[in-house]
């Protein structure tokens, strides 16, 4: 039976390794380990960039299949966590650019009140609504509902969107979100600054466009 992965436990530990020399010796029931400790956070991530709840969940799915296929590959030069995290966010990327995508429903619906998804949402909109230097975008961020923040998110394009869910939603450091993008730790902070800026500037659209349809 695979050895499950304690909660608290940090990328790389001995848990990690554990199900790591599993999956290498041919012990792929340990992959359930893999599956129980990030399937959600992946989840609500790929969400984030594709806006489809089961687009999202085929995207997960794939994701622990394509690191089954190629976990002989893996050298460790990263945690299992963000090697998972790099093939799940290029899916989503890959899907976003290559076919018009389904936008039925906004950002807070997942169809089934997910609670981790939601959480997330949260803590985006307290990232937003941090007034680091005052200027009326992040005032106007201040003042919008969670609902405009997220739909101003959807408005983003694709990398930018990853950057700031990586960054401000699942809370990942600059390495590791250059890690799972595959570029230089300087490109992501240059992104992220241009993304929190599009986001802003999205948010004060939306809120503009919320206040003509009350007015109409």
């Amino acid at each position: 039976m695979p050895q499950p992965l304690a909660a608290n436990s940090a990328p790389g530990d001995d848990g990690e390794q554990h199900t790591l020399s599993q999956l290498r010796r041919g012990q792929y029931a340990a992959m359930d380990a893999l599956v129980q400790r990030y399937q959600d956070r992946l989840y609500a991530t790929v969400f984030r960039i594709v806006n489809h709840p089961d687009d999202a969940a085929d995207l997960v799915q794939e994701t622990f299949v394509k690191a089954l296929q190629n976990i002989a590959r893996f050298e460790g030069k990263s945690s299992l966590y963000t090697w998972l995290f790099r093939i799940a966010v290029n899916l989503a990327l890959s899907q976003r650019r290559g076919r018009q995508y389904r936008a039925t429903l906004s950002l807070d619906d997942t169809g089934d009140g997910d609670e981790t998804v939601n959480q997330q949402a949260a803590g985006l909109r307290r990232q937003l609504t941090q007034d680091t230097e005052p200027d009326p975008a992040a005032e106007a961020a201040q003042r919008i509902d969670h609902q405009r923040v997220l739909d101003a998110l959807q408005r983003l394009d694709p990398e930018y969107r990853a950057v700031i869910v990586l960054r401000d939603v699942e809370d990942c450091d600059y390495d590791k979100i250059a890690q799972i993008m595959d570029v230089p730790v300087g490109t992501i902070k240059s992104r992220l600054f241009r993304a929190r800026a599009a986001l802003r500037e999205a948010v004060i659209a939306e809120e503009f466009r919320h206040a003509a349809r009350r007015q109409a």
